[in-house]
Parts: structure tokens; sequence; C-alpha cells
């Protein structure tokens, strides 16, 4: 990851002028490194696309993921993006995402029972695990994400849990599950 931005998502929202602020910097970036830069954002709350994503990615009569997402990982609780008039919302920050050509990765938290990893219209969307057990304490959902990072970028995404102080990895995906 040659950039990495952390961003308010305004109750799931990143509002126009954070969108165009993103657009210019991973511009420059794109050009200070000859395209090669591989940018990951981090957000709060997650945007309308995890959503689409997980509805897409997942067939509830076989409680699976289809083939062709790179998917893995749980849904437990809804996912708790910006709406209007009950449906999923956001602004053009997703578009602006996939615009800028070097965004792979779009993480977020917010909900505490979710630790899904979706590829998404070329962005792998992921969940981190919570730390805890505050809030909708769930087994199995105490513990934390790593993000081992190498040359290229993100290598691999692992949700690991702690259980009876002893860490268990759950998923471990390899660099081609990622891109």
């Amino acid at each position: 990851v040659t950039a990495l931005f952390m961003m308010d998502s305004h109750q799931g929202l990143v509002n126009r002028a954070q969108t165009e602020w993103f657009s210019a910097l991973a511009a420059q970036i794109a050009e200070e490194s000859e395209g090669t830069a591989e940018i990951a954002v981090m957000l709060h709350i997650p945007t309308a696309e995890f959503e689409y994503a997980y509805n897409a990615a997942y067939d509830p009569e076989t409680k699976s993921f289809r083939e062709g997402f790179g998917a893995f990982g749980e849904k437990y609780e809804d996912v708790c993006c910006a709406r209007r008039d009950g449906m999923p919302y956001e602004e053009g920050f997703f578009s602006a995402l996939k615009e800028a050509g070097n965004v792979k990765h779009l993480i977020c938290g917010h909900e505490h029972m979710n630790d899904f990893s979706i590829v998404w219209e070329g962005i792998r969307l992921t969940y981190t695990m919570k730390v805890g057990k505050s809030s909708g304490y769930q087994p199995g959902f105490d513990g934390g994400t790593v993000f081992t990072v190498g040359r290229g970028g993100i290598k691999r995404i692992t949700h690991k849990t702690r259980k009876n102080d002893t860490t268990h990895e759950f998923y471990n995906i390899e660099d081609q599950f990622l891109r």
C-alpha cells in the first residue's frame, strides 16, 4: 500500500467535499508514483456498496458465497450504510474510488458482528473484526483483523479471534484472492 486514507463517513455517507479532496490526492499520488501506487481507504461506517456487494455475492439458498467475488466471512447484522427512503444511498464516493484506478481496498467497521470481505467492481470491500465483548457479542467475533502488507500492497487479510486467551486464525486469503 502506497497510501492509506482514513476518512470520516458521516453516518455512512462520504460527502462531496470529501470526495473531491480524495480524488485530487489520489490523482496526485498516481502521478507521483507513475501509476504504481496502491491505495487503501478506511472508513468507520460502510458505504452502500457493502450491501450491494453482499446481496450480489451471497446465495441464501445455498448459504454460501457465489463464485467470482473472492468472498469470505460472515454477516450477522444488517449493513448500516446511509439510506434515503429506506434504500442504500451514497453521493458518488465509490464512483470516485473506481475512477481513481489505484484504489484496491475499502475497509470499514461499525457493525460488530460482520466480518465479510468481497471484491466488488474491482475493489475489495472488507469489514474488520471488532475488539471486545461489548455491543452485540457473538461467539467467535472477539478479535481483530490483520492486513499483511508486502510489495505491491495488501497480500493477506486475516481475521483472528481470541478464545480462552488463544489466537485462532479463521481466514487467511492469499494474494490471488485479493485482486
